[in-house]
């Protein structure tokens, strides 16, 4: 579904609030897959969970545990 190299929108959920930034996928992942995103402004990779083919979710550190 995500394409390594793709760009897709990462959303991450706290206190009510919802923030996205946008970043680039380094592997290729299916839907539920965790993966390494890199965003595009700050350059920081983080590990998202994908939503869908444009979509992914940040997972914390507690949820990537298990």
């Amino acid at each position: 579904v995500v394409a390594r190299g793709q760009v897709v929108t990462v959303v991450w959920s706290a206190a009510g609030m919802n923030l996205t930034a946008t970043a680039t996928a380094m592997e290729k992942a299916s839907i539920g897959d965790v993966i390494r995103v890199t965003n595009i402004k700050s350059r920081q990779t983080m590990l998202v969970e994908v939503i869908d083919n444009r979509t992914a979710r940040v997972v914390t550190q507690e949820a990537a545990a298990r």
